[in-house]
């Protein structure tokens, strides 16, 4: 403590309660720095070493974080067609489903054509089994 009181008179030695701006970023009472920081705390070249690291930080984390935004761009985009080529498919499927219904009622009045020409076609077989069955 006695280096510190030297280097800080115009401090309270217990608490430092009144130090200059060269111990600002420190707890009142240092808890939370040692000496080696307080040593250098008042030398420009290590603040601005230090404001110079986190700068690059911050920077480094923006960097990350467009990147990661751009990935999400781009699942966003490949789910998008993703989702366009499902419904491509669906209405290529309602199509078709549309097509068999339409040539299902076209073959509908050709099987109801038909059905009198079958009953015809079973009482001449019918009237024929008689004459012969006469003829016996």
């Amino acid at each position: 403590m006695q280096a510190r009181a030297a280097r800080h008179e115009h401090c309270d030695e217990e608490t430092l309660e009144h130090c200059d701006e060269t111990l600002e970023h420190c707890d009142e009472t240092l808890e939370h720095c040692d000496d080696v920081t307080i040593e250098h705390r008042d030398g420009e070249g290590y603040l601005n070493t230090v404001m110079m690291e986190e700068h690059l930080n911050t920077e480094s984390r923006h960097a990350d974080s467009q990147s990661h935004h751009a990935d999400s761009q781009s699942r966003h985009a490949d789910s998008q067609s993703r989702d366009a080529d499902l419904q491509s498919r669906h209405a290529d499927s309602q199509s078709h489903h549309a097509d068999s219904q339409s040539r299902h009622a076209d073959s509908q009045p050709h099987h109801a054509d038909s059905q009198p020409h079958h009953a015809d076609s079973q009482s001449r077989h019918a009237d024929s089994q008689s004459r012969h069955a006469d003829s016996q």
